[in-house]
């Protein structure tokens, strides 16, 4: 069980656990600059004033309404957070709050700097700022989005990480456009990169393929946000970053057991995967058979 936060629960400010093994961190150096996804669960609790230095989006996971109760300009308020119900605020002082059921919620928390670097124009752009919401309406996009960060964070490997970077940056563009205090324009892309652009990404790639490639890495090559560099390098290659990149390890480890040089171990690490089982299995599941009986054939 890991510490996150503190919660008054009848009268004494208690620890509030996320379960073990929920909470990831990606695509930053610390707690206030990359994206966290946890599980977070308490009963009948009192959560006191805090000064958030996130993004913090909260998506309802029980069966039944959860009341919640709150004081804004001196005067009590009140509402349900229904399952699928979207709470939020963007990084400031929020007064606290208590429920009165159960909770058990999705806690999402992205860094202000994550936020940024994730949009279109972050240099052309004001600051992201997120409505306040203590109880909205269900939003099933950003419930399908959460569930899949989720799903990603149970299984993830090293070579999943521009997937996962990909996701990450999609749910802070969604939750920019649809939750921004001033709405972010979401542009329609009708050509992909420049020849010269695209030549200086694909060599890259060849280069350091063995590596752990992300998609800010790869945007930085290009010039360009993560946001136009996977819209327009799709556009160009028909393909998102992530299955191009798969494809060009998979591509150089058939060279590689066509020479019959490096056993199975060292072509896994060479092309970029983790090692021998996963590479197997990411072989099989796109070529057919698996990469010893591709070597025989």
């Amino acid at each position: 069980m890991a510490e996150r936060i503190a919660v008054r629960h009848q009268g004494i400010l208690r620890d509030l656990f996320t379960p073990h093994g929920t909470a990831k961190l990606v695509g930053g150096n610390d707690n206030n600059d990359g994206l966290i996804l946890e599980e977070h669960s308490s009963p009948p609790a009192e959560f006191p004033d805090t000064q958030f230095l996130t993004h913090m989006i909260c998506v309802g996971k029980g069966s039944v309404p959860v009341p919640l109760r709150w004081k804004a300009n001196g005067r009590e308020k009140s509402s349900l957070l229904v399952p699928g119900g979207v709470a939020l605020s963007t990084a400031a002082l929020q007064q606290g709050i208590r429920w009165e059921r159960h909770f058990h919620a999705s806690v999402l928390s992205i860094g202000i700097p994550m936020m940024e670097r994730a949009m279109p124009e972050p240099f052309a752009q004001r600051p992201v700022e997120l409505i306040t919401l203590r109880a909205g309406e269900r939003d099933f996009v950003l419930e399908h989005m959460i569930g899949a960060l989720g799903a990603m964070f149970e299984r993830y490997l090293w070579s999943d990480r521009i997937a996962v970077e990909s996701l990450c940056h999609a749910t802070a563009v969604y939750l920019a456009h649809r939750y921004g205090t001033f709405p972010l324009p979401v542009e329609r892309y009708k050509a992909g990169l420049t020849q010269d652009r695209m030549t200086r990404v694909l060599d890259y790639i060849e280069a350091y393929l063995g590596n752990d490639l992300s998609l800010m890495e790869l945007s930085a090559v290009a010039g360009l946000s993560s946001y136009h560099f996977g819209k327009m390098f799709k556009r160009s290659t028909g393909q998102c970053v992530h299955q191009f990149v798969i494809a060009c390890r998979l591509e150089r480890a058939k060279s590689l057991l066509s020479s019959r040089t490096l056993p199975l171990a060292e072509i896994a690490l060479a092309v970029g995967f983790k090692d021998q089982s996963q590479f197997t299995s990411v072989f099989k599941r796109r070529i057919g058979i698996t990469p010893g009986a591709y070597a025989r054939i």
